[in-house]
């Protein structure tokens, strides 16, 4: 064990005093054509905690630009996009983020500002689609915030409290023409006790009772208020026991979309939220990819006319 310490040691110091020779300058890695990928720029050449880590593309314009003290991020650092527009503008205080953050789209239209205090969102937070029209807006005091989000439209999405990065309380949801779509309530994140889920003309779809993000008793309704029997039952008899992850998620609501983009079939956002969860209610992950196209397609017969969209 001593023997490797020294060996670790010597190799340190070496490192040291190849780093702090005549120049600032240090290149750490290349791109298997030789360009140079990331270089150090040492603000003292004699003080290897206090420097600049700036990475380029292939083509030579900058990647991003880290401002490291005391061998912790302090400062500014930026990225980019390779056609040269800022994509990030960060500020970290001892690794943490600290003061403003911006993020920008690559045609330099905003996406996200926000301002933190040591690595806690503190006061707003606020995204904007690419086309400019203001996404979420979140107001913070210590921790605790008031979140809201819009439609492309401009319409409310949803709305609800967050406590230390987790949703918490009562969540409220809305299609683009306003009507409530659904409501559900938070607990650290995790939805638990009744739900409900509405029709896009204002009637009852669906209600039931969450266990830590886990449907264990629901109903679904036709818009005339009569149970639909037939989803119903279908939900008790494959009721899926296994949550899918944010990013399982995530992955198929983006195809969702795309799909319908491709259709030339305009489907909101809550749209392909609903699908999601429908599948998930009766599917794993794993059981939803194993499927045949045909198995899809019975499915999704039923879930459509609940998740339908006008």
């Amino acid at each position: 064990m001593i023997k490797n310490q020294l060996i670790e040691m010597l190799f340190l110091v070496l490192f040291l005093n190849a780093s702090c020779q005549d120049n600032k300058t240090r290149i750490m890695d290349t791109y298997s054509d030789g360009n140079i990928k990331t270089i150090i720029e040492y603000v003292n050449p004699y003080d290897t905690s206090d420097f600049k880590l700036i990475g380029f593309y292939n083509s030579g314009d900058t990647n991003l630009v880290i401002s490291v003290s005391q061998d912790m991020r302090n400062g500014i650092s930026t990225y980019f996009y390779e056609n040269g527009t800022m994509k990030y503008r960060i500020s970290y205080k001892n690794d943490q983020l600290h003061g403003k953050v911006t993020y920008w789209y690559p045609n330099g239209q905003l996406w996200q500002k926000a301002y933190f205090n040591y690595g806690q969102i503190d006061d707003t937070i606020c995204d904007y689609y690419e086309s400019g029209i203001i996404k979420s807006i979140g107001l913070f005091n210590n921790g605790t915030g008031e979140f809201k989000y819009y439609h492309p439209n401009g319409r409310l999405w949803k709305t609800g409290k967050v406590l230390n990065g987790k949703e918490e309380g009562n969540w409220f949801y809305y299609y683009s023409n306003g009507i409530k779509s659904g409501e559900n309530v938070y607990k650290n994140g995790k939805r638990i006790g009744e739900y409900k889920a509405f029709y896009n003309t204002g009637e009852l779809m669906e209600v039931g009772i969450y266990d830590s993000n886990l449907i264990v008793q629901n109903t679904f309704y036709y818009k005339n208020g009569e149970i639909n029997f037939e989803m119903t039952n279908l939900a008790q008899r494959s009721r899926n026991l296994v949550l899918w992850t944010d990013e399982q998620k995530e992955t198929l609501i983006s195809d969702c979309i795309i799909e319908k983009l491709k259709e030339n079939k305009y489907r909101g956002d809550d749209y392909c939220y609903c699908i999601v969860d429908k599948i998930e209610l009766l599917r794993s992950y794993t059981d939803y990819l194993k499927e045949t196209d045909q198995e899809r397609r019975e499915m999704m017969q039923l879930i459509d006319r609940l998740c339908e969209y006008e």
